[in-house]
This record gives structure tokens, C-alpha cells and sequence, in this order.
């Protein structure tokens, strides 16, 4: 992973070059995944796996069957036995100009490897300060739920707290109701009742969000997926964020309102930290 080219490969390729014709490019007219290597094996790679074939169903890019081993042995060439994260990237491939989708799609895959980022150890053990983000979700639910290339949305509200104290944004979608984090997943835990807002309309379906809600049911804790006023949210005793990549984080502060980790988040970064290769 020394040279830039050996961390990229495009439809199995080394290469940092595609057409400048690329709808992904162009239109956004794809999606990616960010996915976990410890010592070279993926974290939840299935979920990951699924995920993406929804997104490309929801985005009628063809799905082809070699992907299905592809993916996994390019990303763990590009990797081989170290901690990283990779990025799998697929586009709905060259396209003329205009909208319309090509009759013979060919779609582009990307998969980078990088290295896995340094966050501090409080972040988990103490927790976090986040924000409310001004800038708010769009509101389309044929786009809900997957990971397309247009993070716009992302971008223009994680620049309102890079720089601050906080180390997130709490997104909020048209009519005011939390959703997520600009890149993370959002709970509350309310006597033993695990509670995060619903990803019906906007927002991610994160993969560890996702496992969190099964290891619930496993474990019996019950779970509130709905509609939550941002007061409403804030008034619940204990609160973190989480995604693939970081883990979970507690928050620690939200504006003027204060909290302590409590014991369900504890105990669920216990659960995730006995996860294949974590």
C-alpha cells in the first residue's frame, strides 16, 4: 500500500483513472461502501455486500454475479493482512450526454484501500460533543436508506462543525424531526428501551445500525424506531452515535444538555467489540 496506484483498482485494475464520461461523475448515478479490515478481514462484509445490491437494484444498476466474490479478493489485495478501510465504489458506468440510462449498462467498480483513521480513545470512553447541523436532509424515500454518491447533503452540514469543539453534526430532516449524524447513525436509550429515528423518508440505513437492532432482539432489549422532535430526542437520558467504522460513541454533550454514558451503551460496545476481526 506504498504507492497510490497500488491502493486503487479499477474493475480490478491498478489504476486512479476513469472516463471522464462516467455517470457516477456526471449524474452521482452510483454508490459506495465503507467497510472495516482488521488484519485483513472484513467487518459485517455481508451486510455491506447486501446493502450495495439494494442500492444498485433501487438505482437500476445491473448487478454482476463475479461481484459477489470480486469485491472481497480485490479489497483483501489491496489490503492484504493490515487494518484498513476500504472503499468500494460502483457507478452505472459511461454514458452519453443526458439522462437517459445507457440500453447495454456497463457498470465501473472502484475498490481504494486506506488507512484506518486515528480518533481518540475518549471519544469512546468518555463520549463526544455534537451539534445540530442548520443545513437538513432531503426528503426522497426512493433514495432512503442506501449509500448513493450524492452526499451533498453530508458535505454542506459537516462544514458548519469542522473546526469546532464538536466532533459531530446531528442532522434534521424538512420538517424538523432528528435523523442521523452527518456520518454516523443515531440512538437514545430510555429505561432499558433501545430508541433511534426511523429511515423512511431520508438518511442511512448504516450497517451498524442495522446489527445493533439485531443484536437487540437477540438480547432482548426492546426497540422504538419512529418520529422524534429534536427537543423530544435531546430529553432522553442516554444517547450515542455509531457507524462500521468508529464503533460506537456516546454523546457526552449536545449543545447545553449534558450526559452520562449509560450502562446499554456499555454494554453494547462490549457486543461490537467481539465482533470477527475487531
Amino acid at each position: 500500500m506504498d504507492s497510490a496506484h497500488s491502493k486503487i483498482l479499477v474493475n480490478g485494475y491498478p489504476t486512479n483513472h476513469i472516463f471522464a464520461f462516467d455517470r457516477g461523475l456526471s449524474y452521482g448515478h452510483g454508490l459506495f461502501e465503507t467497510i472495516r479490515f482488521e488484519c485483513g478481514e472484513p467487518l459485517l462484509w455481508e451486510a455491506h455486500l447486501t446493502r450495495m445490491k439494494l442500492g444498485c437494484e433501487r438505482l437500476a444498476i445491473p448487478w454482476q454475479l463475479e461481484w459477489n466474490t470480486k469485491l472481497l479478493e480485490e479489497a483483501q489485495r489491496l489490503c492484504g493482512q493490515t487494518n484498513a478501510i476500504v472503499k468500494i465504489v460502483v457507478t452505472s458506468g459511461t454514458g452519453g450526454r443526458g439522462y437517459r440510462l445507457p440500453k447495454y449498462p456497463q457498470p465501473l467498480r472502484i475498490v481504494s484501500a486506506h488507512p484506518l483513521p486515528s480518533y481518540p480513545k475518549s471519544n469512546s470512553d468518555e463520549g463526544i460533543r455534537v451539534c445540530t447541523c442548520r443545513h437538513r436532509l432531503s426528503d426522497q424515500p426512493q433514495l432512503a436508506g442506501i449509500k448513493h454518491l450524492n452526499r451533498l447533503d453530508q458535505v454542506l452540514a459537516s462544514a458548519e462543525w469542522q473546526g469546532s469543539t464538536c466532533q459531530e453534526g446531528i442532522m434534521l430532516d424538512q420538517s424538523g424531526h432528528v435523523v442521523e449524524g452527518t456520518r454516523t447513525n443515531l440512538f437514545g436509550v430510555q429505561q432499558g428501551c433501545l430508541i433511534t429515528p426511523s429511515i423512511n423518508r431520508c438518511g442511512i440505513s448504516g450497517v451498524m445500525r442495522d446489527y445493533l437492532l439485531s443484536l437487540a432482539a437477540q438480547k432482548n432489549i426492546s426497540v422504538k424506531e419512529g418520529v422524534f422532535g429534536l427537543d423530544e430526542f435531546q430529553q432522553l437520558p442516554e444517547l450515542f452515535v455509531c457507524n462500521s467504522v468508529l464503533g460506537i460513541w456516546p454523546i457526552r454533550s449536545w449543545e447545553r444538555k449534558n450526559y452520562q454514558v449509560g450502562d446499554v451503551t456499555r454494554s453494547l460496545q462490549g457486543l461490537v467489540q467481539e465482533l470477527p476481526g475487531a
